[in-house]
């Protein structure tokens, strides 16, 4: 679907979600690039924006979690 529709922010969305659950290797890496995506291509959805901020912290960046979430705040 990401490839019949890259700019949509909601198939980014659904790839990351996807990717997020699977268990191979590298895919959780490639679920936050569409996490980075989605909240690229739609900046005023707060709900990308904390998706985003979760995917961070599960990472263990937590800065850059709190700046997402902060955007999404605001």
């Amino acid at each position: 679907a990401v490839r019949l529709s890259p700019g949509d922010p909601q198939t980014q969305y659904a790839a990351a979600a996807a990717l997020e659950d699977s268990f191979e290797p590298g895919d959780y890496e490639r679920s936050l690039e569409h996490y980075q995506r989605a909240a690229e291509l739609a900046p005023h959805d707060h709900r990308l924006w904390l998706e985003l901020g979760r995917a961070y912290d599960r990472r263990g960046e937590s800065e850059k979690a709190e700046a997402a979430m902060r955007y999404a705040l605001s």
